[in-house]
């Protein structure tokens, strides 16, 4: 089974001390109904013999929920049951020798707990490093203890995909979502309880919302009232561009054309104000306001562009799904000098479809690129995309916007408030 770095996202360690009434099969099961994402089999007291009988019996239940099983430290048991990797730890082997062993398709994860460890070998050699114990843990007595700046360190300097082990649980997870790491893994958290489906589910939505963010290689962020802050440019659209006709009394105009279309506004404001202008002439006098606030005066949402800069050089690939005019969408990041960051624009009129009505606009973006939607974020701010994305299985960001009084943190798989908590 072939690993990516969003395995790491609830990684569960068996340890059948921490069972209550079940058999390990039973927790296992449990666990892999709750969500979890990786699942290590860990017997120090087994005999062989026994360990791999046991290890097939769990491979098969694994492969039925499509999640990797990694065997602790004993090459032997991972080859005779078909795992599908091994973990070491540092005093378990020489990475290159398992490495030789168990051949490239398998998955090798190894334990470090200080950037010392992160050497050439392990580099080439590991799909994954395991970080710890950042906090205490009577799993493991002997374990080192890593503090959150030596995790942020080894994160930052291996690039490795990345999970943090030892003592962590729903209460203490909190203070690592900004340790750029993919996940946790976790003993007692999970097996440690009476119900563990319920209690995995729980944890998986936690993890979900605190590091999913780090497994993906590519953002698509809509534009108003997500990027930019330019919904507000609609309260008094129709007023301005009357004033720029000389005509004062506007008599709530805005209020009155704001469910309109610029068609029927247009017509409305020709007729009211008795304009000797066509209706296209008003249109375009329209959108000649639109741009000018595009190109000269729109301003970006707090902390959106330290959050694009840190993406880019981070590697991540950013595009954009709008429904603005793809040369105003331009004018307006040139304007805020972060066009040069995004790969790609598409706007509804590309694909033909509103985003309040289908997801061509998202899916032709990922086609472009050749990206999966599994590696993608969406960042939009309104209900109605928001429910688009959700009915076809993207992964969402929602972004708060005070022009949007709908609440879209429950359809959300991660929700932001501001820009600048995230970085």
């Amino acid at each position: 089974m072939s690993f990516c770095k969003s395995s790491l996202l609830l990684y569960a360690v068996s340890d059948r001390t921490w069972l209550n009434n079940d058999t390990l099969y039973e927790a296992v099961e449990k666990a892999l109904k709750g969500g979890i994402t990786l699942l290590q089999l860990r017997e120090k007291d087994l005999d062989e013999e026994s360990f791999i009988k046991e290890a097939i019996e769990i491979k098969k239940l694994t492969s039925l929920y499509n999640v990797p099983l990694i065997i602790n430290d004993n090459v032997n048991v991972m080859l005779k049951s078909n795992a599908d990797g091994i973990h070491i730890g540092q005093d378990d082997g020489d990475e290159l020798k398992i490495r030789e062993l168990i051949g490239p398709d398998k998955i090798l994860g190894i334990s470090i707990q200080n950037t010392d460890q992160l050497t050439p070998s392990v580099l080439e050699n590991a799909d994954y490093i395991g970080v710890g114990a950042i906090f205490n843990t009577s799993t493991k007595l002997d374990a080192q203890s890593v503090s959150l700046e030596s995790l942020k360190d080894i994160v930052k300097k291996s690039k490795l995909p990345t999970c943090a082990i030892g003592g962590i649980n729903l209460s203490n997870m909190d203070s690592l979502k900004y340790s750029g790491i993919n996940g946790v893994a976790l003993v007692s958290a999970i097996f440690d309880n009476e119900d563990i489906e319920a209690s995995t589910k729980i944890l998986k939505q936690k993890s979900k919302s605190l590091f999913f963010k780090n497994n993906v290689s590519h953002m698509i962020f809509d534009l108003d009232g997500t990027l930019l802050d330019s919904m507000g440019i609609w309260d008094d659209l129709s007023s301005k561009y009357l004033k720029s006709l000389g005509i004062n009394d506007t008599s709530n105009i805005d209020n009155i054309v704001k469910s309109l279309s610029i068609t029927n506004a247009a017509s409305y404001m020709k007729e009211k104000y008795q304009l000797d202008k066509s209706i296209e002439e008003i249109i375009i006098g329209i959108n000649n306001l639109i741009i000018e606030f595009y190109r000269d005066s729109v301003c970006l949402k707090d902390g959106v562009k330290e959050f694009i800069k840190k993406q880019y050089g981070d590697g991540i690939v950013l595009s954009i799904a709008t429904a603005t005019d793809k040369e105003i969408t331009k004018l307006a990041l040139t304007h805020n000098n972060i066009l040069q960051y995004f790969s790609l624009i598409k706007t509804e009129r590309d694909v033909k479809q509103s985003k309040a009505y289908g997801s061509k606009v998202y899916d032709s973006i990922l086609d472009e690129l050749n990206i999966s939607k599994s590696d993608t974020l969406v960042f939009e701010d309104s209900m109605h995309c928001v429910k688009t994305l959700r009915e076809n299985s993207y992964y969402i960001v929602g972004v708060k916007d005070e022009y949007c009084t709908e609440d879209i943190r429950p359809l959300c798989d991660y929700y932001i408030e501001s820009f600048e908590d995230e970085l």
